[in-house]
């Protein structure tokens, strides 16, 4: 009788040894990887580092061809970002006391107007509270005139969240992540 009182108290050692460590491994902070650069827009966390600026790209990646390389535009949609993307992007400073800044006005952003979105959070979650600003192609195109592009602050870590219909895609964005120190965000500023 003996014997099985030991086994099940070996058992249940055992099962809360196995659930403490679970709670311990689950409690601790996704470690984020170094952002790639350039960098096409992919789920995860990542650590900005300063004094760097990184390529920030859709999910499709540059465009393969220039405007002049390509005047009827037959080749481009194959790095175009796809339907029903649902990304969340989690950005971190590699240094105290910065924040993140994306920089869309060096040569196109352009979303599927009223169906695509691309939104950024002033914090770790997509939250309303933390909302910088949510885009669509109405609020932003690079190549209209008299625009020429806009850039979003953070106060630290941002998160950008990515989402697009079933129905249409388009081309995308080229842009720049890159940290920026002692930043007070205000509205996204449309240069």
């Amino acid at each position: 009788m003996q014997v099985k009182n030991h086994k099940l108290k070996v058992r249940l050692a055992m099962r809360t040894a196995f659930l403490a460590l679970c709670a311990v491994l689950f409690a601790l902070p996704v470690k984020a990887q170094q952002l790639p650069d350039p960098f096409n827009m992919t789920r995860g966390t990542y650590t900005v580092q300063n004094q760097k600026v990184y390529k920030f790209y859709d999910s499709g990646g540059p465009d393969l061809y220039t405007p002049e390389e390509d005047p009827n535009n037959d080749y481009n949609w194959v790095t175009w970002y796809q339907p029903n993307e649902d990304i969340t992007v989690t950005l971190n400073p590699g240094t105290a006391g910065y924040g993140v800044q994306v920089d869309f006005s060096f040569d196109k952003a352009y979303l599927n107007i009223n169906n695509d979105y691309l939104s950024f959070y002033d914090g770790s979650t997509a939250s309303e509270a933390n909302l910088i600003g949510t885009f669509s192609c109405n609020d932003f195109f690079v190549s209209s005139p008299g625009i020429t592009g806009f850039k979003v602050q953070s106060h630290g870590v941002m998160t950008i969240v990515f989402t697009s219909d079933g129905r249409f895609n388009a081309e995308g964005w080229n842009a720049q992540i890159s940290l920026v120190q002692n930043y007070t965000p205000q509205p996204p500023v449309v240069l």
